[in-house]
């Protein structure tokens, strides 16, 4: 996703989302405003731009692929 719109704004990919970004992402599946929000990288313009078609596909993956619960290592 980040490169289509890259490409259809002709810049590279890095301007839209960083791999820091991108990384947080899809470990904490942001599925609301709020939570695309908290993102590293995402300020005020980038949440009006793009939280909607991220969200969207992050909430289509997990229609797809349900998370799974985090089994802790620790004890006690």
């Amino acid at each position: 996703m980040r490169r289509q719109i890259a490409d259809e704004r002709d810049v590279p990919a890095y301007v839209i989302f960083s791999d820091v970004s991108l990384r947080e992402m899809a470990r904490v599946y942001p599925t609301t405003s709020a939570e695309f929000g908290r993102i590293p990288g995402v300020g005020q313009q980038k949440l009006r731009d793009f939280a909607e078609p991220f969200t969207s596909a992050i909430k289509g993956y997990l229609t797809s692929n349900p998370r799974q619960p985090r089994v802790s290592n620790r004890r006690g």
